[in-house]
């Protein structure tokens, strides 16, 4: 009988033991409790039997249970591939979170990709299949290298060395996943967020979201936002179908809304092109917003408890059809779990995590793997906790060129005016 066998008897023999030791504390007067005792020791001892039937003795026990003490109960898989090819596509999916049509659609672009070495020359090389299939269980499963290293049968340098080879190469594809709405594209995503609350002309949701990290190693205090803990910044623009149009990855998590946004290359470019960038449409975003960008982002109007009927109207609508970004970080960080507290400290590394985590994202809106199964209905509400309400007053709306919210709110409740 195997290590593995060995120890398994001995688990069952602990476990037993616990519930004869349990039962014993009973009242001996209790006719169901003397039922329990009585069946535990039978259980007992036929386990105790079985051993010894077996040439089993209690000392045979004893290295296996110290090792599964100190060390856990890791266990090698033989032959990754062949396990894996064998699921089913249910059980492929609940696995790798990707559906086995889309992880094979990747492995294509993967093997050609020349991030993976496949030459036969020197060590025998890991195949661009099983490099893809670690890759995918680091970043849906919240399991640390060394698990991996046990899992994959191979050594803990391969294990790094090749999650950053598959992560690199996903980063590279972002310009052909990750596309601003273009053309003909810019209608056909104005008319979706449209139908969700009668807003015209939006092409996108804009927000940020806290990706939790651990301390990083230099300049740890950037990193300390407002609930306490470590985490870098996320920002994001998708369309109605919760696909990403644009990202910006990697500030701190001191950093407001604000500042991100002025840091990143959207803003950049919107500012300098906004006609190209945003031919008589917008975006749309979170009170965070307001005072910024007033030409190209509409936000909700701040309320004082004085705002009007309509006022109030227009902000629910604003919500309910940004409230889709929102979405997409969901089932973002419920796909990919890694992302809702990476273990890393290497904030680089780390942030070409997060967008290769989005690339992945497109890539199965684009493959029809838009399932809600991965929805985390807590991180809408942890994502308004830790909104930043850092507002620039700016009320002179009236100024030389209105902004673009009062343009809107005019377009749609003209009567007000």
């Amino acid at each position: 009988m195997n290590e593995d066998n060995l120890l398994d008897n001995a688990i069952d023999l602990l476990e037993n033991s616990s519930t004869s030791s349990d039962d014993d504390n009973i009242d001996s007067n209790s006719t169901s409790s003397s039922d329990d005792s009585s069946s535990t020791t039978s259980s007992d001892d036929s386990n105790y039997n079985l051993l010894l039937e077996n040439d089993i003795y209690e000392e045979d026990l004893l290295f296996p249970l110290l090792h599964f003490l100190n060390n856990g109960h890791r266990r090698r898989v033989e032959d990754f591939l062949h396990v894996a090819r064998a699921k089913s596509n249910e059980e492929f999916r609940e696995d790798f979170r990707l559906t086995r049509p889309i992880v094979y659609l990747l492995l294509e672009f993967l093997e050609t990709s020349g991030f993976i070495p496949l030459h036969e020359s020197g060590k025998k090389k890991k195949s661009a299949e099983l490099c893809l299939l670690m890759t995918l269980w680091f970043l849906n499963n919240k399991e640390p290298h060394r698990t991996l290293s046990n899992l994959f049968d191979m050594s803990l340098s391969s294990v790094f060395r090749i999650i950053r080879r598959v992560i690199n190469w996903l980063v590279t594809i972002v310009p052909e996943v990750i596309t601003w709405p273009e053309g003909n594209n810019i209608t056909k995503v104005s008319h979706k967020f449209q139908e969700i609350a009668g807003i015209r002309n939006c092409i996108g949701a804009i927000d940020g979201s806290h990706i939790y990290i651990n301390k990083p190693e230099e300049n740890g205090r950037e990193y300390f936002n407002r609930k306490q803990c470590y985490s870098i910044l996320l920002q994001a623009v998708t369309d109605s179908n919760m696909k990403f149009t644009n990202i910006y990855c990697g500030d701190p998590g001191s950093f407001h809304d604000v500042r991100m946004l002025r840091r990143s290359e959207l803003f950049r470019v919107a500012e300098l092109e906004r006609e190209n960038i945003f031919p008589n449409t917008f975006l749309l975003g979170d009170k965070g917003y307001n005072g910024v960008a007033k030409k190209w982002i509409v936000s909700p109007f701040k309320d004082n408890d004085n705002l009007t009927i309509e006022q109030v109207e227009f902000n629910r609508k604003v919500s309910a059809t940004r409230v889709v970004v929102e979405k997409a970080f969901s089932i973002l960080k419920g796909r990919f779990r890694q992302l809702q507290k990476l273990p890393l400290r290497d904030t680089h590394f780390m942030t070409r995590i997060i967008i290769a985590c989005c690339v992945l994202h497109n890539i199965c809106l684009n493959n029809d793997d838009n399932d809600k199964d991965f929805y985390i209905e807590e991180d809408i509400v942890e994502q308004n906790e830790l909104r930043n309400c850092y507002e620039q007053r700016d009320e002179n709306v009236y100024a030389e060129n209105l902004d673009r919210r009062t343009l809107l709110f005019r377009e749609m409740y003209p009567y007000n005016n």
